[in-house]
């Protein structure tokens, strides 16, 4: 049984294999409490039986790449909801760590990137993107845009949050003595927090699609999250949702 997606061909009962192998990652690592459930859950769910070659219907596990136009933009107006007024008068105040990561980002960013091109032997544009110390959407996004090869993006990049998401919390309980974020009980947001309404979820929403069309006519580098996130960070700095 055959679907047609974007011009592509997919056996559709391993389609729907491969969806519910995410769905059942994420639920168990929301479960667990782990960080990111149903991004992570689902990538390593769905790569753990993709790496073992799983194919019990006779196919690979599969999915519509091109699929992702359409939530890609939805991380991209996350991402720019973090720029809020008091988080930008809050600036002035830890002016340190900013002067401090305006060095580190960048160095980071050029010694990751030799050792990726000169010892690991990747071509420049997906060495330079498998560097990115940082945003893991938007690194696989502009690396392959710029031609870079999107398995070893998101093979490295994965790889690269993982060590982050185990070492640097174990990094701080170590150094602050005590359980620190998520695993001493502090959670984002909570009960002060507004719930979204209809009127939130239709400005977001026309911060998705004018960012993403808007860039894209405009050609900048990986429009369909960078778009998203400028419109939507103008937005919430605006006080508008």
């Amino acid at each position: 049984m055959k679907l047609s997606l974007f011009g592509q061909d997919f056996h559709l009962p391993t389609l729907v294999l491969t969806i519910a192998i995410g769905i059942a990652g994420a639920l168990i690592a929301r479960y667990l409490g782990l960080p990111l459930p149903w991004l992570l859950g689902a990538a390593i769910a769905v790569g753990v039986f993709a790496l073992f070659d799983f194919s019990p219907i006779g196919h690979n596990l599969q999915f519509p790449i091109r699929l992702r136009v359409f939530f890609v933009p939805i991380i991209g107006v996350m991402i720019g909801g973090a720029f809020t007024p008091e988080l930008v008068a809050s600036i002035p105040l830890w002016w340190p760590t900013v002067l401090a990561l305006l060095l580190y980002v960048p160095l980071s960013h050029a010694v990751s990137y030799l050792i990726y091109h000169r010892i690991g032997g990747y071509d420049r544009e997906t060495a330079f993107f498998s560097a990115m110390p940082g945003g893991l959407i938007e690194a696989i996004a502009m690396g392959e845009e710029a031609g870079g090869d999107p398995v070893v993006l998101t093979l490295l990049q994965f790889s690269r949050l993982l060590l982050c998401i185990i070492i640097v919390p174990l990094a701080f309980t170590l150094v602050e003595g005590a359980l620190v974020g998520s695993a001493s009980g502090v959670s984002v947001g909570g009960p002060d927090k507004p719930p979204m309404t209809a009127y939130d979820a239709g400005i977001l929403a026309i911060c998705a699609i004018v960012g993403f069309l808007g860039f894209k006519r405009l050609k900048f580098p990986a429009a369909v999250i960078s778009g998203p996130i400028f419109v939507s960070g103008l937005v919430h700095l605006a006080g508008i949702t």
